[in-house]
């Protein structure tokens, strides 16, 4: 009995130890694979990361192709307007709406040149084309030809006051007093030569190209009156 108990205790320890040995080869194993799918998991994270990355990109790089195109199809959708105003003007040249309307488009692709030309033509066959005045000085302040801009505005609020339209009729009546206040600003003699200098250039370039319509004087900014400027009130 003692024999087979000493003989079962040493299989016991074997058996132990080698359920320990079992166990720890388990446990590293166990180890080993919670490291490789954590592993996995990072670079899965960082894979993730990056396609969100460039999911963001492309979608910036479409809204982006999406501007552009729409900036195209209004570029086109203008020179269609210009190209069926003037047929329009083609098959009736007297129409002032027409020569307007193509100015407005002109205006809107950065044509300031072919935009003055209309509205200029407008006027030639309306005198009274309050709007084409209007649009007509805004484009001449832009330009730095302040003196003609203030008498343009002056002329469509006269006109639009004598048509009835009192919003428009403030509005040229406001921007003609801004643009005479800041031409007639106080400044240094140097600077006021400059700026002289610059409403002389502007007007002898755009004179020469176009005839502007202007009312005998009416308005003459250089000797303003309470008579002249009592119709804007």
């Amino acid at each position: 009995m003692n024999s087979n108990h000493s003989t079962l205790v040493e299989q016991l320890q074997q058996l132990k130890q080698q359920g320990e040995n079992s166990l720890k080869q388990q446990d590293q194993k166990f180890k080993t694979l919670v490291n490789e799918l954590s592993d996995r998991v990072q670079n899965n994270k960082e894979s993730f990361t990056l396609l969100n990355g460039k999911e963001n990109e492309l979608d910036q790089f479409y809204h982006q192709l999406e501007s552009q195109l729409n900036k195209v199809e209004g570029v086109v959708e203008t020179l269609q307007n210009i190209e069926n105003f003037s047929q329009m003007i083609r098959t009736n040249p007297e129409s002032a709406e027409a020569y307007y309307q193509r100015g407005l488009n002109h205006q809107k692709l950065g044509d300031k040149t072919g935009a003055m030309e209309d509205y200029t033509e407008a006027l030639h066959l309306d005198s009274t084309y309050a709007r084409a005045y209007h649009t007509r000085g805004v484009i001449l302040a832009e330009i730095g030809n302040r003196k003609q801009a203030v008498e343009d505005l002056r002329l469509a609020a006269k006109y639009y006051f004598e048509q009835g339209d009192i919003e428009s009729y403030e509005q040229a009546r406001n921007l003609s007093k801004e643009f005479y206040e800041v031409r007639h600003s106080p400044v240094n003699t140097e600077t006021a030569e400059v700026i002289d200098s610059q409403d002389e250039m502007s007007q002898e370039m755009n004179s020469a190209p176009m005839d502007l319509v202007t009312v005998g004087g009416l308005f003459d900014d250089e000797t303003d009156s309470e008579e002249n400027i009592s119709i804007l009130g």
